[in-house]
């Protein structure tokens, strides 16, 4: 089980949210979600509405991404998304943040992504451990030691054969 913002906490509104080869886990919140919920909802297209299995602004998110593209370009889904949810944030003169740490997986790779509004992204690990790979909000061990800390407004492929490397979300697409 995982506790939710402003949703109920049962198994339909947790990660990983699965679409096709894809998951997505994210931490964070999108400012007022309540007040923008009915908004963001209808940005879904129709064909992807019924894999909306639970309430939670995480699977919005996803969603939204899969509308936007993700499975031709993740850089560009997640833009799109991000600007789409900041437009209609600004819209209803929402002022609380949009915070943004996620894992995103095709089931070959693993996309990271470390994104607010404000100052306060929600932080975002990776580790190599031989063969695998670990992300998590936090170090796993008390050493820190090895663990990379993805740069707030990044974005990192990570799989097993590529070091380490992050680049700046919007660097090429400013919000």
């Amino acid at each position: 089980m995982r506790a939710s913002t402003g949703t109920a906490t049962n198994r339909s509104n947790c990660h990983p949210f699965g679409y096709k080869n894809w998951l997505f886990m994210h931490n964070g919140q999108i400012g007022g979600y309540e007040k923008l919920r009915w908004h963001l909802d209808r940005l879904i297209p129709e064909h992807l509405y019924s894999y909306r299995r639970g309430a939670t602004d995480s699977e919005v998110i996803f969603l939204l991404m899969i509308a936007n593209g993700l499975e031709e370009d993740i850089n560009k889904a997640l833009t799109m998304t991000i600007k789409q949810i900041e437009k209609i944030m600004q819209d209803k003169n929402i002022d609380e943040p949009l915070r943004f740490a996620s894992a995103l997986s095709n089931g070959e790779s693993v996309t990271v992504i470390r994104y607010a509004s404000d100052e306060h992204a929600p932080t975002v690990y990776c580790k190599q451990f031989e063969d695998y790979l670990v992300v998590g909000s936090e170090p796993l061990e008390l050493s820190g030691d090895g663990w990379n800390l993805i740069p707030q407004g990044h974005i990192a492929t990570l799989n097993s054969s590529t070091p380490f490397e992050s680049q700046a979300l919007f660097e090429n697409t400013p919000i």
